[in-house]
């Protein structure tokens, strides 16, 4: 027996009481006429009809899921070749020893490469380097060649110029949001020329570069990128690891910066690190901590003074000698990590201004953009010498 109710209805904050009939049976809920009129909810005529693709997250992806399968991808047209000087004396190392603890993990990893035909057991060669597994943020081990002892002496390498951070960083102005795609086992989607395989064999007992960031002014233009690099990864023939990307993030961390809409800082994790570095012993271990700062250098004002007292320890014939001035510089190079500020990133269409100093120890500038109140001058970067 058919019931009538009247109810109200809140469609796109138009509320209105509205007139319901419920009738027997198990059919789909059925929108009449009448609703659709009172709610402008009646289509226009339409004349024409044009494909109009979704910018949805959930649809880029689905349209580019070959781009995520569980399997290697393969660069197409085109493989990697290694230049060696003809007159060059073959290399052959013996292989290293194998810690206990990682062995059953590099026996494993040796044995997927070859199922996924990566990699294949040779009886002879002339080249061999012997192998360095490395230890992956997962647990599983990346399986390396040291080649600096091998093939790396023979060969020209091709000087392909690779950006700087501050290059890179220099085209998110504008970004809200930030995906970041990381690439399958990256290097191993790329052929070998066959001519190169002979020069890559490897000895064993038994791609910021594979990263791609992409952004946009607002949530459809970021998609619209995405799907751009997405079609051209699925062109050639490249596989994503779904898992390790991430989408339409607030911020990301990416070449150990955390990018923002704000701009860039450093990653607290590795400013950890540094801050919880003990007071160097050695020359040695003295570049080793100036070299973990020194990658952030750019958001440290001030830098070169501050480190004078220990950069007066790396001078030739210098005795090593760590006094009062050498702590006191030590602890202030973390006071200065602890609280640096985010740079904004690099707007083309906003003014700049260059402020210069120098001291005894160096020469610095700083590049600022004037903010659109006028007042608020942000660091856009730091440089010393």
């Amino acid at each position: 027996m058919d019931t009538l109710a009247t109810v109200t209805v809140d469609i796109q904050n138009v509320k209105k009481q509205m007139t319901m009939v419920v009738v027997d049976g198990g059919g789909p809920n059925l929108l009449g006429r009448g609703w659709l009129k009172d709610f402008g909810l009646l289509p226009q005529l339409v004349n024409q009809v044009t494909a109009v693709p979704s910018w949805k997250l959930v649809d880029v992806l689905d349209r580019h899921a070959e781009v995520f399968k569980e399997e290697l991808g393969q660069l197409k047209g085109t493989t990697a070749k290694i230049h060696v000087n003809p007159e060059a004396q073959p290399r052959f190392c013996k292989p290293r020893r194998i810690p206990f603890a990682v062995k059953s993990l590099v026996e494993a990893e040796l044995q997927r490469l070859v199922e996924e035909k990566i990699i294949e057991p040779v009886q002879f060669a002339e080249w061999a380097a012997p192998i360095v597994p490395v230890k992956k943020p997962d647990g599983s081990i990346r399986i390396c060649g040291d080649y600096k002892l091998t093939v790396n002496r023979a060969s020209s390498v091709e000087q392909y110029p690779i950006p700087k951070v501050e290059d890179l960083f220099a085209q998110l102005a504008g970004g809200q949001k930030f995906s970041k795609l990381d690439m399958s086992h990256a290097y191993q989607q790329i052929m070998l020329d066959e001519s190169a395989k002979k020069y890559v064999t490897v000895n064993t007992h038994k791609l910021y570069l594979d990263d791609i960031l992409v952004t946009g002014a607002n949530d459809e233009e970021h998609l619209k990128n995405l799907e751009e690099v997405l079609r051209r990864l699925k062109t050639s023939g490249l596989r994503l690891k779904r898992s390790k990307c991430e989408f339409l993030g607030e911020e990301v961390i990416f070449l150990g910066h955390q990018i923002s809409a704000a701009g860039v800082q450093p990653v607290a994790e590795k400013v950890q690190a540094i801050q919880e570095a003990p007071t160097p012993q050695t020359v040695s271990e003295l570049r080793a901590y100036l070299g973990l700062l020194n990658y952030y250098h750019k958001f440290l004002p001030s830098l070169s003074t501050v480190l004078a007292p220990l950069h007066s320890l790396l001078k030739k014939e210098t005795k090593w000698m760590w006094g009062r001035e050498q702590e006191k510089a030590f602890v202030k190079s973390k006071e200065l990590l602890q609280s640096s500020a985010i740079l904004v990133h690099y707007d083309p269409t906003k003014p700049l201004f260059l402020a210069c100093d120098a001291s005894p120890y160096g020469v610095g500038a700083v590049l600022s953009h004037r903010m659109e109140d006028g007042t608020d001058n942000r660091e856009d970067l730091y440089q010393e010498r």
